[in-house]
């Protein structure tokens, strides 16, 4: 008897660094509850510490990091420091993804 064992799904950190773009923040974290694949966690890095985005934020149960605008790459390497996953995906906080997007 063949017994098929299936690989161990890998956990994926989603890391976005935000500056003053609710509008577009929304739409992205809204494509994430579409998102097909569910072993995701998302880390909003937030560069102006801007109130209505650590709402939104946490209205979408990603997790919220305030920074002292170290521009995007010091964002996206604050951002890598919480992540839990195997692995890392770096978006734009004016992107947005299709279903299939993380799978």
């Amino acid at each position: 008897m063949l017994l098929e064992m299936s690989a161990p799904r890998s956990i994926v950190s989603v890391v976005v660094v935000s500056y003053n773009d609710e509008a577009f923040l929304k739409r992205l974290l809204d494509s994430f509850e579409k998102q097909t694949y569910r072993d995701f966690e998302t880390i909003v890095v937030d560069n102006a510490t801007n109130l209505s985005i650590r709402r939104l934020v946490a209205s979408k149960g990603a997790q919220y990091v305030a920074s002292s605008n170290t521009g995007y790459t010091g964002g996206n390497n604050l951002g890598a420091r919480y992540a839990k996953g195997d692995l890392i995906l770096i978006l734009n906080p004016d992107t947005w993804l299709e279903p299939s997007a993380i799978e």
